[in-house]
C-alpha cells in the first residue's frame, strides 16, 4: 500500500491529475504524508493546494494531519492558518 501510494502521489505531483482515482485521493495523501520523513510530500501538496478546485483542497487539508512527527504537523498547521488556505478572515 505504502509503495502503491508514493507512485500514485508521485505521479499526481508531476502534473497527472487524473493518477489518482477521486476515491482513493484522501487514502493516498493520508499515507505519504503518514510515511514522510523528510517533509517533502508535505511541501508538495501545500504549493499544489491554491491551484486545485475545493474538494481536492479540503483532501489536501484533511491529510496534512496524518503525520505523526511534531515538526510536521507544526508546519502542517501554519499552512493551515496561512492566508493561502484563511482566504476568508471575517468581518
Amino acid at each position: 500500500m505504502l509503495a502503491k501510494s508514493r507512485e500514485l502521489f508521485a505521479v499526481d505531483a508531476a502534473g497527472d491529475r487524473e493518477a489518482i482515482p477521486a476515491d482513493l485521493m484522501e487514502p493516498v495523501f493520508r499515507t505519504v504524508i503518514r510515511y514522510s520523513t523528510d517533509g517533502h510530500e508535505l511541501e508538495q501538496l501545500t504549493q499544489l493546494y491554491p491551484d486545485m478546485p475545493p474538494a481536492v483542497q479540503t483532501t489536501i487539508l484533511l491529510s496534512l494531519s496524518a503525520t505523526p512527527d511534531a515538526a510536521l504537523l507544526s508546519k502542517s498547521l501554519a499552512f493551515v492558518m496561512s492566508d493561502v488556505v484563511r482566504m476568508f478572515t471575517g468581518s
